[in-house]
């Protein structure tokens, strides 16, 4: 297994049992740092502030004009 980035995202290569060579994001092994939000929130929140943030906009953007 090895790691590098490619096309500016950082990916897993590893050899299938087929002899292929296949690709995964890093954030889905261990390969990645733990998350600091997650390491500090100990599971008191499932949620981090900025996915939250980015959430609400695309909540505010769905809403039909005139609704608050």
């Amino acid at each position: 297994m090895y790691r590098k980035s490619c096309w500016g995202l950082d990916r897993v290569f590893c050899e299938g049992e087929d002899g292929r060579i296949e690709s995964f994001p890093t954030s889905w092994t261990d390969f990645a740092a733990e998350d600091a939000f997650v390491k500090v929130s100990v599971g008191r929140s499932a949620f981090r502030v900025a996915d939250l943030l980015e959430l609400a906009k695309y909540v505010d953007r769905a809403k039909p004009t005139g609704v608050k």
